[in-house]
């Protein structure tokens, strides 16, 4: 199943790059702050970050990988991360908990089919672009 991974790939290629997740977690598309709302470039980064679900921590760069899990198995492990972090929580009905999977993963898994495996991508808010290279092309 294709998902987006964190990637230090292509990180400081472009003006404001960071990285403080953990090369290879699973990302999601986090909220972005009244701060960068209306600019990626905002004073919070997190208008072009995409959030690691283990580290609670974001980066600008994420790689599509297709990963030997079934989709259960994916939105086992979305699940445990958003409620490590806190965004589900013992007050969410089961219908609740699967909405909000249903949206975080279907968002990851829509940007993940609509590009190659090993495609680097960054965030500008809504948009998710590709780095404009793709790891096979530096492994092969």
């Amino acid at each position: 199943m294709r998902v987006l991974r964190a990637t230090t790939a292509t990180n400081g290629d472009v003006a404001g790059d960071y990285t403080a997740g953990v090369a290879g977690e699973l990302v999601y598309l986090g909220l972005v702050c009244a701060t960068d709302r209306n600019d990626p470039d905002g004073g919070c980064g997190c208008g072009r970050g995409f959030s690691g679900f283990n580290s609670a921590r974001a980066t600008t760069t994420a790689v599509v990988a297709d990963v030997p899990l079934i989709e259960a198995e994916v939105r086992e492990a979305y699940r445990s991360g958003l409620t490590a972090q806190g965004w589900i929580n013992s007050r969410m009905s089961d219908a609740e908990v699967g909405e909000f999977l249903d949206e975080v993963v279907g968002v990851v898994t829509h940007i993940a089919e609509h590009f190659s495996v090993g495609t680097v991508l960054g965030r500008r808010l809504d948009k998710v672009v590709s780095r404009g290279f793709s790891l096979r092309d530096v492994v092969a």
